[in-house]
């Protein structure tokens, strides 16, 4: 169940990602916590739905952070 809802939410996170910057996102982040959590959707590459998983230590545990390269725009949503 936690799963299912985390993996709607990440895709929410990603279209809102894509409507405000016209780009597909390229990483997540989160923390160690969360990555565990939702680890059964994370390939072997550390990548989930083609994006690189990050680890950052400073996000709060169930916050995920969705971007592209360097710039500036994220898009942040709480998946549990």
């Amino acid at each position: 169940m936690v799963l299912t809802v985390a993996k709607e939410k990440i895709n929410e996170c990603k279209l809102k990602f894509t409507d405000a910057t016209l780009f597909m996102p390229n990483y997540i982040k989160m923390n160690l916590y969360t990555r565990s959590t939702i680890s059964e959707l994370i390939n072997e590459k550390g990548k989930l739905d083609d994006m690189q998983v990050l680890i950052d230590y400073d996000l709060e545990p169930g916050i995920v952070c969705i971007g592209m390269g360097q710039g500036p725009t994220i898009s942040t949503i709480k998946i549990f």
